[in-house]
């Protein structure tokens, strides 16, 4: 992507752009570049033929300044031709510079390259290209310049349990590197960004999410663009942490959850409830409910609980009066201060035996 030359000229207000605006609208085009898949890369503007004496100015400077912030603010590649063409033009001079732009016949322009001008400029972008030393390096031959050999390629292979892009044991990584031209002088790696290890093979047996950097050089020299690998690891199911109560009286609202956690591939549920129910509509007795939770990595994890429901005089006299509360039976209340009564004579008795 490079614009800047219609951006930048305040004359023409159905076209100009403050730099900031311009970054606006930079921004839109890489957010657009990559929902579709595809590489944004920024491009300053090429300089323009604008001479002091001998010494060429520079073009843009605010709009070069607004790409290079937009490039970093955004992670986006970027190619400084407005530096690498001023330092042509500058090199050219005034006259030299007369073959590049639209200087021809009773043409004068200061702006617009001619045939020649633009075969150097796509030159000099080439050039800008092969230096970043991305994948797309590789593919810039420059004219006069011999092909170059190959670069090796280098394939990793995985071995370990997975699930959900998870491995839930410790990981192996192979590196199996080739080169049709050449032998290989050795594969290295790093792991996290850390330092550089020459090698074919790995092992991982820390839990988290490791970044393998991966690359070889053959013995003339020829380093093939840097891999990246990214492997997740966890090792052990999620804990589980049960809420409740280890009794309840027949008068009771039984309310039982739970939480888990996993501090590596993390829980799609983090918490839940495995009972809400009156507790007389429970078996009397021992109870048990189970928690089952699965992390991210396809681990599980299962805690039971147990808990008793019992029937005390105290409880069974709360729970006549409920159930006349809500009853429509207009003899309801006589019927429970009876069974009240009784029930209070009997928690008497047996004090009293």
């Amino acid at each position: 992507m490079q614009w800047s030359h219609n951006d930048s000229t305040p004359s023409r207000p159905e076209r100009y752009l403050t730099p900031e605006q311009f970054k606006v609208y930079l921004k839109e085009y890489i957010d657009g570049a990559r929902q579709r898949s595809a590489i944004p890369f920024l491009v300053t503007p090429v300089n323009r033929r604008d001479f002091t004496g001998e010494v060429l100015n520079k073009s843009f400077p605010a709009y070069v300044q607004a790409m290079k912030e937009t490039a970093q603010e955004t992670e986006t590649l970027i190619i400084d031709l407005n530096q690498a063409s001023w330092e042509h033009f500058q090199e050219l001079g005034t006259e030299g510079t007369k073959s590049i732009f639209m200087w021809v016949g009773t043409t004068e322009d200061n702006t617009h390259l001619q045939m020649n001008g633009a075969i150097k400029v796509s030159e000099l972008v080439a050039r800008l290209v092969k230096d970043l030393n991305i994948p797309l390096s590789d593919f810039v031959t420059l004219e006069g310049e011999s092909p170059e050999q190959e670069a090796p390629h280098t394939k990793a292979t995985v071995e370990g349990e997975s699930q959900n892009d998870w491995y839930t044991s410790p990981v192996q990584v192979t590196f199996t590197a080739s080169d049709e031209d050449s032998e290989i002088e050795g594969t290295y790696y790093q792991i996290n960004g850390g330092e550089t290890v020459r090698g074919t093979q790995l092992n991982l047996t820390e839990e988290g999410t490791h970044t393998i950097t991966y690359w070889s050089v053959d013995v003339d020299g020829n380093k093939e663009s840097e891999h990246s690998l990214s492997v997740s690891i966890d090792l052990v199911p999620p804990t589980i942490e049960i809420h409740g109560q280890t009794e309840y009286t027949i008068d009771q609202h039984v309310e039982i959850g739970y939480t888990a956690s996993d501090t590596v591939s993390g829980v799609s549920e983090p918490e839940g409830v495995l009972l809400d129910t009156p507790a007389y509509s429970l078996e009397p007795g021992l109870n048990q409910v189970t928690a089952t939770v699965s992390d991210v990595a396809g681990w599980e994890q299962s805690v039971e609980y147990r808990f008793g429901v019992i029937a005390t005089f105290d409880s069974l006299i709360n729970l006549t009066n409920a159930f006349a509360d809500e009853s429509i039976d207009p003899n309801a209340g006589v019927l429970a201060d009876q069974l009240a009564n009784t029930l209070q004579q009997a928690k008497q008795a047996g004090k009293q035996s």
